[in-house]
């Protein structure tokens, strides 16, 4: 059995990443991915492992930090695609607010 470690736990509360909704998603992934046998993981026992560090099995541990990872990644992606709008609002002479 497997643990998420204190490190990870914080790092992903303390950046944002985390949110109550996050366990849905994992739940409904390792449903997907048919760990368990097909049967999955309950929200309930996603956010036990998520904020109680409970163990569980490596198969678990690995859908979740992919899950937080690709969940980064597309954050960060988002916020670059917004700082290039950004430049080429400016650059067009839009320096207006939105909403004005």
């Amino acid at each position: 059995m497997e643990k998420l470690t204190n490190e990870f736990i914080e790092a992903i509360k303390n950046s944002g990443l985390y949110h109550n909704s996050d366990c849905s998603q994992i739940s409904d992934l390792s449903k997907k991915q048919n760990l368990r046998e097909g049967k999955g993981y309950t929200q309930t026992q996603i956010r036990n492992v998520i904020k109680h560090q409970f163990p569980t099995t490596k198969e678990l541990i690995a859908l979740i930090m992919t899950y937080y990872d690709n969940k980064l990644k597309m954050r960060q992606s988002i916020y670059e695609e917004q700082k290039i709008m950004a430049s080429k609002f400016l650059k067009a002479g839009n320096n207006k607010p939105a909403y004005a």
